[in-house]
């Protein structure tokens, strides 16, 4: 488990942290938004409550470095009370604090060159990593040679959805929304993946707003930002 954060410049929905916990059998990322440190404790009892319910197991064992959020009097209480064996780093040595530490290095190195393929700016950095981690879950680990889902819920998961992250899309647009004068689709930004449903993630620079749908389709060979003035 770790924490990542801050960069230079905060998300354009103004979040400045990430919260990453990694099941250690199932090489499974769970990533939470957060806007300052202090909601750590709180996305960890909602990671705890939803993993073992969906497991029907209990979690034993908990490694963090010894970041404040994972030293607070609150966090170690709980931790204490759920009889959860705690591992911390050297103080010195937070990368001890290995896979969540490399996971983040390597996330981090796949949003810049996300971004840079996309044309997006900078502050997107948010979407780039979700996109990257809803992707990561779904191809086969390298220690495990199987996907962290397959691992985690029994199935193989499909790929399929995959598209060239940043390209051009075009949202159907609904009868009841438009006249018939209007074009049947709107122009947006493939930018990631529906966070609760099933879709995409699309997003208009015109208007600087983010939809999710699943009427949508893609031209891959093309780079949205390329469409829209700048």
């Amino acid at each position: 488990m770790d924490v990542w954060g801050p960069p230079p410049i905060k998300s354009k929905s103004g979040v400045s942290y990430f919260l990453t916990i990694i099941d250690d059998y199932t090489r499974k990322v769970h990533v939470y938004v957060m806007y300052n440190k202090k909601n750590v404790f709180k996305y960890f009892l909602q990671f705890q409550a939803m993993a073992e319910r969906q497991l029907n197991r209990k979690i034993k064992r908990v490694h963090t470095d010894n970041g404040m959020e994972f030293i607070s009097k609150e966090f170690t209480e709980n931790l204490k009370s759920s009889r959860l064996k705690v591992e911390r780093t050297n103080i010195y040595c937070p990368e001890m604090n290995g896979v969540a530490e490399r996971y983040n290095r390597t996330a981090l190195e796949s949003v810049r060159s996300l971004l840079n393929e996309g044309k997006l700016p900078a502050n997107m950095w948010e979407e780039a990593y979700l996109a990257f981690t809803y992707l990561k879950n779904r191809f086969i680990h390298r220690k495990t040679n199987k996907t962290p889902l397959e691992l985690c819920c029994g199935k193989e998961p499909s790929v399929r959805h995959k598209k060239r992250y940043g390209c051009l899309a075009f949202v159907y647009v609904l009868k009841a929304h438009r006249n018939k004068l209007q074009n049947r689709s709107r122009p947006g930004v493939f930018i990631g993946y529906a966070l609760k449903t099933v879709g995409y993630r699309i997003w208009y620079p015109d208007e600087d707003k983010v939809e999710e749908t699943k009427h949508v389709f893609f031209n891959e060979s093309k780079i949205g930002m390329d469409s829209f003035p700048k």
